[in-house]
């Protein structure tokens, strides 16, 4: 997997950045990453990481 999100192909990666960043905001002198928290957490903590990280098998979404 880390191997495929470094080096592999273009679609690959696209697709792998699009389920976890929802949105992308590019200002004069701020960049700001919106997405799920755990999500985006988990993508960094795993990049720094070298133990294979866990697969989540359901997350909760209430309703208001």
């Amino acid at each position: 997997m880390r191997k495929n999100v470094t080096t592999g192909e273009i679609s690959f990666r696209k697709a792998w950045l699009q389920s976890i960043i929802d949105r992308i905001e590019v200002g004069a002198d701020l960049i700001r990453i919106i997405g799920d928290k755990t999500s985006l957490e988990a993508a960094v903590i795993g990049a720094g990481s070298s133990v294979a990280p866990s697969v989540r098998s359901s997350a909760w979404k209430w309703r208001a």
